[in-house]
């Protein structure tokens, strides 16, 4: 009986599928957390499997971001929420900041990024959805990162509270179902300046948005 009741919702699902646009079917969709285990993470990073971020294939996503960071803010202070081993934090320092924090909760991922600490640049690990910044920064990352959070609009929101006057935030996620559950309920606090949309010859997509301070509600 028990195989039956499942092949039958399967079965709808499936029918479901076929005829509600994808679209439809976000906005009804609830969130659920991609879960990664912290051991887990720590072994990706420790067998290089995120070393993938530092190729071509990445290369546009993270020139918007960089594009972003150069109009709003440059030389700046940012604040990199999922900071991984530090792809981000080399590409911003090639135009320069006034100061760099990145975040991250793997500790592999960390101990990999702190190798270009210096005065004006550290790197945490810490859980995100804690985590409570040393003052406040120009510019604030969530550079695939916000579908890694249990609760990602109060993890937005809590930490847009750490922008200084005239600050910015940037969020860049890969297209999937998370992400569209995401900027759903991200669009009903904050209004973007603007919006890019990237496709790389994989077929990959990312969504970048950027929000200045004055668009963000709940602060």
């Amino acid at each position: 009986m028990s195989n039956l009741l499942d092949n039958v919702g399967q079965a709808v699902k499936s029918a479901i599928s076929g005829v509600v646009p994808e679209a439809v079917r976000a906005r009804i969709r609830p969130y659920r957390k991609t879960d990664i285990s912290q051991e887990q993470w720590d072994q990706d990073y420790a067998q290089g499997k995120w070393q993938h971020l530092d190729n071509v294939r990445q290369l546009a996503h993270y020139s918007v971001i960089m594009g972003y960071y150069l109009y709003y803010r440059p030389n700046s202070s940012v604040l990199d929420i999922g900071c991984g081993h530090g792809v981000l934090q080399r590409r911003l320092d090639a135009v320069s900041y006034a100061r760099y924090v990145g975040v991250d909760t793997s500790q592999s991922a960390i101990d990999q990024a702190s190798t270009e600490s210096d005065l004006k640049t550290q790197f945490f690990c810490a859980d995100a959805e804690s985590y409570i910044p040393s003052g406040t920064f120009d510019v604030l990352i969530f550079n695939e990162s916000l579908y890694y959070f249990l609760s990602p609009m109060d993890g937005f929101t809590r930490l847009a509270r750490y922008l200084s006057p005239g600050g910015v935030v940037i969020v860049s996620m890969y297209q999937k179902e998370n992400s569209r559950v995401i900027w759903r309920s991200l669009n009903r606090i904050a209004h973007p300046a603007d919006a890019v949309r990237v496709i790389n010859r994989d077929g990959g997509v990312w969504d970048v948005k950027v929000f200045p301070i004055g668009n963000i509600g709940g602060r």
